[in-house]
């Protein structure tokens, strides 16, 4: 009976404790190690990740960032990335993507974008008016509407942006590497 009310609850919490304790053992190897640029080395342009896991963690870390669910989107996006085994430096960096200077304009184009969805011709008051619960009620569903689809989409643009830029710096990379590897081509007479 016990293991029918409370195994998952409790897998959860486990999680949550263990991700915890990795983070916390990250945070005390960076001021552990001399060197604060090895440690960004290792955990962020981590030569053994994929050009596509990099780019699906910043994907990942900007739809979490504009996702509706203010207050949690940084722990959500560090355990959802853990879960789906996404590079958590780059996902947390990306996810502040929400942060107080940016917020405004999330919302701003999240109700902009919501008007698709609702049909709405109006203009928006929740910008242009006095703010009361009134207008955030009538507003709300547009916001929340706008905001997923927002969401998803900034998501697709920073994984395809970032993949391309990745691409070509590894393309960059190896053509240096080519140069430097190549023989001159000796021309006999």
């Amino acid at each position: 009976m016990f293991r029918r009310y409370f195994a998952k609850p409790l897998s959860v919490i486990t999680r949550i404790k263990f991700y915890h304790r990795q983070f916390l053992n990250w945070l005390s190897q960076i001021t552990r190690s001399g060197s604060l640029k090895e440690v960004i080395r290792q955990h962020i342009f981590n030569p053994e990740e994929s050009i596509f896991k990099k780019s699906l963690s910043v994907g990942f870390g900007i739809f979490m960032g504009i996702i509706p669910i203010w207050g949690f989107q940084t722990i959500s996006a560090l355990l959802l990335a853990g879960f789906l085994r996404l590079n958590k430096a780059l996902t947390l960096i990306a996810s502040h993507i929400s942060m107080p200077p940016l917020i405004p304009l999330v919302i701003y184009c999240s109700l902009q974008t919501g008007k698709i969805w609702t049909g709405s011709s109006r203009h928006s008051a929740a910008l242009s008016q006095h703010l009361d619960k009134h207008m955030i009620g009538r507003d709300l569903q547009q916001y929340l509407l706008g905001s997923i689809t927002l969401a998803v989409l900034a998501g697709l643009v920073a994984f395809v942006c970032t993949w391309g830029v990745l691409q070509a710096l590894e393309l960059i990379r190896k053509n240096r590497a080519g140069r430097l590897t190549r023989q001159p081509a000796t021309v006999e007479y």
